[in-house]
């Protein structure tokens, strides 16, 4: 803290501080805000670090980049093989929720092209995975509408609805976009603004 605060160190066995010029960059996929709510992170340290904060958001809150990046890390894997990516792959990749991120997304895209026998992309080539979600999940929502407590708000009837679908899908949100019949961007924003946790419904 002394190094953060001061910018001075103590050498061993030296008679006095050091005066020290860096700059600290630190990188996280936690959320540091919450774990100092929670006493999990020292909330002195977290103000002596959180200077200037760039939140880069999870690939599947941004799906309209999975098109340029497929493209890219196919070009990258094909090497001297000129391959085209049809509608129907990039719909099944934009469909999935990438709890792996843009490591799971290059990979994948490896992965389809070492198995293209020919010079196009095939969907039955995608990780079991990445395919089970092309399908519409079901869920039990409709009884969930039936037997839901009366008399909620239409903000608590939404907010719940939305965590109830999250939990029967484990966290999936392109899933419960489906589920729900709304854009998936849609819902991220929804989820936010009833400050969802989908990293804790994820670990339920």
């Amino acid at each position: 803290l002394r190094v953060l605060q001061e910018g001075e160190v103590d050498p061993v066995g030296a008679d006095k501080p050091v005066k020290v010029d860096v700059r600290l960059v630190v990188a996280t996929n936690q959320r540091l805000r919450e774990l100092v709510d929670k006493g999990a992170f020292r909330q002195d340290l977290y103000y002596r670090l959180n200077v200037l904060e760039i939140r880069l958001p999870a690939l599947r809150e941004r799906s309209a980049d999975i098109p340029l990046l497929t493209r890219h890390f196919v070009e990258m894997s094909a090497r001297d093989r000129t391959l085209t990516i049809p509608d129907s792959v990039l719909t099944t990749l934009m469909n999935h929720d990438w709890p792996g991120n843009v490591r799971e997304l290059q990979n994948t895209c490896e992965r389809l092209t070492v198995l293209c026998p020919g010079d196009e992309l095939r969907v039955e080539d995608l990780p079991p995975g990445v395919l089970d979600e092309s399908s519409p999940p079901r869920t039990n929502l409709g009884e969930w509408m039936r037997q839901r407590p009366k008399g909620l708000s239409l903000f608590d009837v939404e907010r719940l609805m939305i965590e109830h679908t999250l939990k029967e899908l484990d966290g999936n949100l392109s899933g419960a976009a489906r589920e729900l019949g709304v854009p998936r961007h849609i819902l991220a924003y929804r989820v936010e603004k009833f400050g969802i946790l989908l990293d804790e419904i994820r670990s339920e």
